[in-house]
């Protein structure tokens, strides 16, 4: 920096000789390119259809056959996108280490479990690999890929175990119940050695939250004459749900303080409805200020810091506030201001002197703008084991009716209601829930909503969306 003193004589000694140039201090040019979307980002981003119609998206672009006839084995497969655990058995026949066979897949390619020929390079023998794919990742599994500990022999018979957490993923082989598991030559080979754990935590630099899996509802084999599965069985898991919530307004839900009451409703209904012994604690919900993506405003709105916007003041009160700007600048000038004053500008006198109060003197009543009256809840259940009788109970036709009799009972009803624009009901009860960006989810106090074009579903999605806020903002 150049220091310049108070001194004339100074000044002319301190200033840059002719032939000196300022550096250029602009800001460097920002420049925008469009990224060509992935295969995986056409079909989820796509939040207009359900799940099933996404998969059906998903398997037509990758040229894969949803018909039972092209699989050995389909089995449903319940997740919150961060807990599973399944076991399989495995016959690996002829054929199986001489080239990548999978063992089982999943809708969306979230989940792969294959042979891994290249692994060893003895004849015969091939390692089992277990991958699973992030939401958030692209085509990266996120360090969430592993393979058994030793290489196994085609011929054998295996009980192939699978387990992911938010922390890491591991896999397990191990001979498979039954005198053919047990007397297979590498089982003599090895002993109890195979049966160790393989685990893959999750990588420092992909956060808790940023582990979640992409959507997966089922699993299934594709027909192979190398391999053959049976005795699939899921162990643990999750689950998700989404559903709508009609004539709820979020800006009256806020203004009113009821949003957690309004979370409560939700907690308390879902566990009632899921199961008996289900505590409330154990579910977790997120709620977004509007339903349809594409009637909300575009991400160029600060959706974090959005408020409904006030009219524009009648005439009246326009002139009211030019009158009180006058008076402002005469009074500043130290000249007297003699004028007949409006009622509205003497009501403006007696404590509504800020522009703000005052430009609402007058006004007629506004009306909330169309995408607030909704709001999409997703929900994430969790310490619910395998969680089909919760899935089976969540999907039968009463449920919606007596989550909207919570709801009423917490934050009232009609247009009238503290927190509601209409007659409450909730529709569109999916199970698992529906995938929808990060567009809108509100944030608490020190957090930001920064990435509108992240991905969640569930409970998750808020900590998905909301990071904490920087000190720039």
């Amino acid at each position: 920096a150049l220091r310049v003193r108070q001194d004339p004589e100074e000044q002319v000694k301190a200033a840059p000789a002719s032939d000196f140039k300022m550096p250029d201090f602009n800001m460097p040019t920002v420049t925008t390119t469009t990224t060509k979307l992935t295969l995986w980002q056409e079909v989820l981003y796509n939040t207009s259809l359900s799940l099933a119609e996404q998969a059906s998206e998903w398997a037509k672009a990758k040229g894969e056959s949803i018909m039972d006839e092209a699989r050995d084995m389909t089995q449903p497969i319940n997740t919150d996108g961060f807990d599973l655990q399944f076991k399989v058995d495995v016959r690996l026949k002829k054929g199986a280490c001489k080239k990548p066979q999978n063992i089982l897949t999943s809708n969306f390619g979230t989940i792969v479990v294959r042979t891994t020929p290249k692994a060893h390079d003895e004849p015969f023998k091939c390692k089992v690999e277990f991958k699973a794919f992030l939401l958030n990742m692209a085509q990266s599994t996120g360090g969430c890929k592993v393979e058994t500990l030793l290489p196994l022999h085609e011929g054998g018979f295996y009980e192939i175990s699978v387990s992911r957490t938010s922390e890491s993923c591991c896999i397990t082989a191990k001979p498979a119940a039954g005198l053919m598991g047990k007397m297979a030559d590498w089982y003599k080979e090895i002993g109890g050695r195979l049966a160790e754990p393989v685990c893959a935590n999750r990588t420092a630099w992909i956060k808790k939250m940023d582990f979640q899996l992409r959507p997966v509802t089922e699993v299934y084999k594709v027909r192979s004459p190398a391999v053959h599965t049976s005795n699939y069985v899921q162990q643990s898991g999750g689950l998700t749900l989404s559903f709508k919530a009609v004539n709820v307004s979020y800006w009256k839900l806020s203004k009113s303080d009821l949003v957690s009451k309004f979370k409560d409703a939700i907690q308390e209904s879902v566990a009632y409805v899921a199961a008996i012994g289900l505590h409330y604690d154990n579910v977790f919900p997120a709620i977004k200020h509007y339903w349809d993506d594409n009637a909300f405003p575009d991400d160029d709105d600060d959706m974090d810091q959005a408020e409904i916007s006030l009219p524009e003041p009648s005439e009246e009160v326009q002139k009211s506030e030019t009158l009180h700007q006058k008076k402002l600048a005469t009074l500043m000038n130290g000249t007297a201001f003699n004028t007949v004053h409006s009622d509205i500008e003497k009501f403006a006198r007696k404590g509504w002197g800020s522009k703000r109060r005052l430009s609402l003197f007058g006004m007629k009543k506004w009306k909330l703008p169309a995408w607030d009256t909704a709001i999409l809840v997703q929900v994430t259940l969790v310490n619910c084991g395998t969680c089909s009788k919760e899935k089976t109970s969540l999907e039968s036709p009463g449920t919606a009716g007596i989550i909207a009799q919570r709801i009423i009972r917490a934050i009232g009803d009609g247009s009238n209601g503290k927190a509601t624009v209409g007659t409450v009901s909730v529709e569109d009860v999916v199970v698992p829930g529906k995938l929808t960006t990060c567009k809108a989810f509100q944030c608490q106090t020190y957090n930001a909503n920064n990435n509108h074009r992240l991905l969640c579903y569930g409970g998750s999605c808020l900590p998905t969306c909301c990071k904490p806020r920087f000190c720039s903002q």
